[in-house]
């Protein structure tokens, strides 16, 4: 998701999430991640969850261990029978890019596969759903936000210089487009840990 999505819920709610590496989008599920970007798609609903009626075993399921085994099961299957699938010099980037926290020069990146520009950013695109600008500006943000959450700073300025944010506004004004929320907000309203 590139767009913040606000939950809510009332009363008892389980959440079982995984954090997929970008590329597997395709080969897991057969799509472009570019067509289901900043959209929320009901996993139940795909062939690959149906064919083996993933939705009435997790609620025929009491236990939270033996869901999240359901879930591993299905996950390590999709795993199997999908690898081919991903482009090695789209994992390649998004690696680099995330191991970077953004910060890295995407020139380079595409140099790596021999292709050019353009085409890599199709392949970026299909692979990972957003370019590869996006996908830095998002790694650069997440960076910064995860030093940002847990309080390791002293100072905004130095935050955002750190991260290679031209000032603070301009760490605010991409924060606000993440979050809809300046970091002020957010911290803030963040519950006491």
């Amino acid at each position: 998701m590139v767009v913040p999505v606000e939950f809510n819920a009332a009363g008892h709610l389980i959440i079982i999430a995984y954090f997929l590496h970008p590329p597997v989008m395709k080969a897991f599920f057969g799509f472009d991640a570019k067509e289901v970007t900043d959209k929320r798609i009901d996993l139940s609903l795909l062939s690959p969850a149906r064919e083996v009626n993933l939705l009435q075993q997790l609620q025929d399921t009491p236990a939270l261990s033996a869901r999240l085994q359901l879930m591993d099961e299905y996950v390590l299957q999709l795993a199997g029978v999908c690898h081919s699938g991903v482009h090695d010099a789209v994992t390649y980037a998004t690696r680099a890019i995330q191991t970077a926290n953004g910060l890295i020069f995407l020139q380079d990146l595409q140099r790596e596969p021999c292709v050019t520009e353009r085409t890599f950013q199709r392949m970026f695109e299909s692979h990972v759903g957003v370019s590869p600008k996006m996908f830095r500006k998002i790694c650069q943000f997440d960076g910064a936000f995860r030093q940002l959450n847990p309080g390791k700073f002293s100072r905004l300025a130095d935050l955002a210089y750190e991260h290679d944010y031209a000032d603070p506004s301009h760490f605010i004004r991409v924060f606000r487009e993440f979050t809809h929320r300046s970091p002020g907000e957010y911290l803030k309203n963040m519950p006491d840990v």
